[in-house]
C-alpha cells in the first residue's frame, strides 16, 4: 500500500512558524521533525512570508465592502458555533482565507463569523489524528482521506442572525453585499464567542 504525504496548503494570511509547523508534523506522524525538515519548514515559512507581504487582500474593518460566507448544513453549523467542531469538511480546498461569515443552510440568514485560517488535505492517519476536530469518531474519520479540512478559528455566534439574500446557484461560497456585510460585522461586534 502506497502511503501519500499529507500536504497544508499555506495561503496568504497564515499566521505559523516553524514550532507550530513542528507540532502539527508531530501530531500527524507521531514524532519529532528531523533537523532536515525544520530547516525545510523554515525555507517554506521564508518563502509564505514574502508572499503574503504581497497580499492585498484586505483584513475585516470598518470599511469591508463585501463578505464571502459559507453555507454548511446543520447540525454541522451548530457544532461549529458551539466550538466543538473547527474543521469543516470540503471535498474541495479553497484560496480564499481570512474573515468569512457563517450560513445556517436553508435558513436565509448569516448565524456566525469565523477567521479561515487554512486548508488541509486529508490523508486517513491526519483526519483520524484530528477527528475531535471534525467532531466524528476515529472509525469515521477514516474515510474522509482525500477530502479538505477548512480550519476555522475565532468563531462567532451572533446573538441576532442578519438576513441576505441567496443567489440562486451558490452553494460553496456566497457573496455577501455591503450592506449585509456591515450588518453582519456590527452584529459579530455585539455577540460573544462561544
Amino acid at each position: 500500500m502506497s502511503r501519500t504525504k499529507p500536504k497544508l496548503f499555506l495561503l496568504p494570511g497564515d499566521d505559523l512558524s516553524v514550532s507550530s509547523l513542528a507540532g502539527l508534523h508531530s501530531s500527524i506522524t507521531g514524532r519529532e521533525p528531523t533537523k532536515r525538515e525544520v530547516q525545510a519548514a523554515e525555507r517554506m515559512l521564508a518563502q509564505h512570508s514574502a508572499d503574503s507581504s504581497k497580499c492585498l487582500r484586505s483584513q475585516r474593518g470598518s470599511d469591508m465592502g463585501t463578505l464571502s460566507a459559507i453555507p454548511i448544513r446543520q447540525p454541522y453549523i451548530d457544532w461549529i458555533l458551539e466550538g466543538s467542531k473547527t474543521w469543516e469538511i470540503r471535498s474541495k480546498p479553497t484560496k480564499k482565507i481570512g474573515p468569512v461569515a457563517l450560513i445556517r443552510s436553508g435558513s436565509g440568514t448569516v448565524v456566525g463569523v469565523a477567521r479561515l485560517t487554512k486548508v488541509i488535505e486529508l490523508t486517513s492517519g491526519i483526519a483520524r489524528a484530528n477527528a475531535k476536530h471534525i467532531h466524528v469518531s476515529q472509525a469515521e474519520a477514516t474515510n474522509l482521506a482525500g477530502l479538505f479540512a477548512w480550519v476555522l478559528e475565532d468563531v462567532i455566534r451572533l446573538d441576532s442572525p442578519v438576513r441576505y439574500h441567496h443567489r440562486p446557484g451558490a452553494v460553496t461560497w456566497v457573496t455577501l453585499d455591503e450592506e449585509t456585510a456591515r450588518a453582519v460585522d456590527a452584529e459579530a461586534k455585539r455577540s460573544h464567542r462561544p
